[in-house]
């Protein structure tokens, strides 16, 4: 999830058209691009760990606790920002995870009930 928060990171300032304003072109494929490489690295990674196990209960609700913060902590603010702009007739698509189920697919992580 590391690799979310840094791709989140690098990319969040490429996406920045003022809100009050429709985006240009170069800038509603930059917000695209971010939302949809977001939804490719979420759930590539949250594919990878699904079957990841942490016996350890107190330390498995730990883990998840910390990835909730690290994404939404990124994300939230992005999503709540770009959900107000028109930059897709397609809202769908790049819309795919809001940030309660973010949170939800988390909170499945490294259950050791499976």
């Amino acid at each position: 999830l590391g690799a979310i928060l840094a791709y989140f990171q690098q990319n969040y300032c490429l996406a920045s058209p003022l809100l009050n304003q429709r985006p240009r072109e170069k800038e509603r494929e930059q917000i695209k691009s971010v939302f949809s490489d977001f939804n490719r690295q979420f759930e590539l990674i949250t594919n990878d760990h699904r079957d990841i196990v942490v016996p350890d209960v107190n330390l498995a609700s730990k883990l998840r606790e910390d990835c909730q913060k690290i994404v939404l902590s990124k994300y939230r603010p992005f999503y709540e920002k770009y959900r107000q702009v028109n930059f897709t007739k397609n809202p769908d698509k790049y819309f795919k995870y809001t940030p309660e189920s973010i949170a939800n697919t988390i909170d499945n992580l490294f259950n050791a009930t499976l």
